[in-house]
């Protein structure tokens, strides 16, 4: 028996598990599928709508080294490899230049095998400050064939520069309905009051 939250287990792995984002989906996908992948993504939306999710895939996606979605590989070496290549960073904490050259130089060197590349996932990414802002950027706009930058950010007009953006919107009917599949499939049961709770605690974050 796990002990693991319910939303992590329910977490989607793939592009395709995801609901109510189908252009943003599509966009992505477009992307990959062209073999001419930028090294900054923008992620935006509200909060609760999907950023991380859609990041997480991203990135996995990324350090496989292919261009597709399928679910990674579970191999201990794959795993490993997989952790020691992706940098998850919440810029709330995190937000000076001098934290901003330690990540910067970090990702100079090659990515642990078997994956071909290293990701950051920079949340909150608006909150950097100015100074940290411009030296990122500036990695951004120079960054090695193996680097690639993953920002969420909650305003589109709070984005930082206007690479690979995808807008993720709030869901409804289609959540309720997954929502209530996957608490079914654990033997629970989903309240739409308590997702209704949660949408106006964080309305317009």
């Amino acid at each position: 028996m796990t002990d693991r939250v319910l939303a992590e287990q329910m977490r989607p792995a793939s592009l395709d598990s995801l609901i109510g984002q189908d252009a943003t989906v599509h966009s992505v996908q477009t992307q990959l599928a062209s073999g001419r992948i930028p090294h900054l993504f923008i992620i935006y939306g509200p909060s609760g709508s999907g950023k991380t999710t859609l990041a997480k895939i991203l990135a996995e996606t990324l350090l496989q080294g292919k261009n597709d979605t399928n679910a990674p590989s579970s191999s201990r070496q794959s795993r490993q490899s997989r952790s020691a290549n992706l940098r998850e960073i919440n810029a709330a904490n995190h937000n000076g230049v001098d934290d901003v050259r330690a990540l910067i130089e970090s990702m100079r060197f090659r990515p642990l095998p078997p994956c071909p590349a290293k990701v950051v996932i920079l949340d909150e990414a608006h909150k950097l400050t100015d100074p940290a802002q411009n030296a990122l950027l500036t990695a951004t706009e120079d960054a090695a064939g193996h680097v690639y930058y993953i920002f969420l950010h909650d305003r589109f007009h709070q984005t930082l520069a206007r690479p690979a953006s995808s807008d993720v919107r709030r869901v409804a009917d289609a959540f309720d309905a997954r929502a209530r599949a996957c608490t079914g499939s654990v033997g629970r049961r989903y309240s739409r009051h308590l997702q209704h709770e949660h949408e106006h605690e964080h309305k317009g974050q």
